[in-house]
């Protein structure tokens, strides 16, 4: 009896969303082939934030294929959780890069695939980095393993923040999530103004 009343205490300490979280993750042990808990964390968090229109993200992610072959590209998280009905169908491959992404590259067979999708555009043309173009957003992001940037006439408006997840499966996956930038309030823009004066 001490215990479910330890845990219901504990539960109740919790913000909803962490809560859901929880109930969220207990039910996924028990499903079998799901992703690794610090990338479905990742996922779970940003769909809220995709759906509300908050935040664009891409995911770079190299692993392997089920042939055991490197498999490398950038995923349009917008366009994959499109297609997902409940989060339970996130197994353990399903963020691995496929042709229809937005770029596939199957490392062993040398095979490459440049596909655009309703969020990002691919920019041909550099051979030495890959750069994106989101359209609805009019600026392009070019990202890197250290640092991304973003290019472009809306390009100040905004900030791109990255997050490496480290798992066993998948040998790199970092997300690039493009949002914009906090604007200040007319009063607090007004009270910098005349403490300038």
């Amino acid at each position: 009896v001490e215990e479910s009343e330890d845990a219901e205490e504990e539960e109740s300490d919790l913000s909803d969303e962490e809560q859901r979280s929880r109930k969220l993750s207990q039910t996924l042990q028990n499903c079998g082939d799901v992703l690794e808990r610090p990338l479905f964390d990742a996922i779970f968090w940003r769909k809220d934030s995709i759906d509300s229109k908050e935040i664009v993200s891409l995911v770079f992610v190299m692993g392997l294929n089920t042939k055991e072959q490197e498999v490398v590209g950038f995923v349009d998280l917008q366009s994959r959780l499109r297609e997902v009905v409940s989060v339970l169908e996130l197994g353990s491959c399903w963020l691995l890069p496929n042709r229809f992404d937005l770029t596939f590259t199957n490392v062993k067979t040398q095979k490459l695939v440049l596909n655009q999708t309703n969020v990002f555009k691919f920019v041909p043309g550099n051979m030495c980095f890959s750069e994106f173009y989101v359209p609805e957003l009019k600026l392009s992001i070019v990202p890197s393993p250290s640092k991304a940037k973003l290019k472009g006439p809306n390009a100040h408006l905004y900030n791109v923040e990255q997050e490496e997840i480290i798992c066993q499966l998948y040998k790199k996956v970092i997300f690039y999530d493009i949002q914009k930038k906090p604007q200040l309030t007319h009063t607090v823009t007004m009270l910098e103004q005349s403490t300038k004066s």
